[in-house]
């Protein structure tokens, strides 16, 4: 298990993104090879679901953000994942203090935002390590 996983099971993993410095920003992959969803069998599909609700109740019990965004792009990695995104309330007012958006906010240009400004939002190894293990006490 790496640094950054809080779940796994048969057919899934759950990982704390290791590439952006934001607490219970999660990635979640079928161990399945798969670029689209109708690949997967019944019961991979299930357990991906699954594994995407536990994440999102986890963000929202441990982060307490306003929003979480639920997304699915494969742009980078055709490989089939859903990031689960934490849009919290600071997040929130440094993105409209650097752009002209109001609410209700854009999620696509938040996380697009959030993504080129990560390292700003003050967070270190040490939340994202604190985060990570309340989420494993947690499953």
């Amino acid at each position: 298990m790496s640094e950054f996983t809080i779940l796994e099971t048969e057919h899934t993993t759950v990982e704390q993104s290791s590439g952006y410095r934001i607490p219970g920003y999660l990635i979640v992959t079928p161990k399945a090879a798969c670029t689209s969803l109708g690949e997967l069998a019944q019961e991979q599909g299930a357990d991906l679901l699954s594994c995407i609700s536990r994440a999102e109740s986890l963000v929202l019990d441990i982060i307490q953000p306003c929003r979480v965004y639920v997304m699915k792009f494969a742009e980078m990695d055709p490989q089939v994942h859903f990031h689960i995104f934490p849009r919290t309330d600071e997040m929130e007012r440094a993105y409209l203090a650097q752009v002209d958006d109001a609410p209700p906010i854009s999620g696509a240009r938040l996380t697009d935002w959030a993504w080129l400004h990560h390292e700003s939002l003050g967070h270190g190894d040490t939340q994202i390590a604190d985060f990570v293990a309340q989420a494993r006490a947690s499953v």
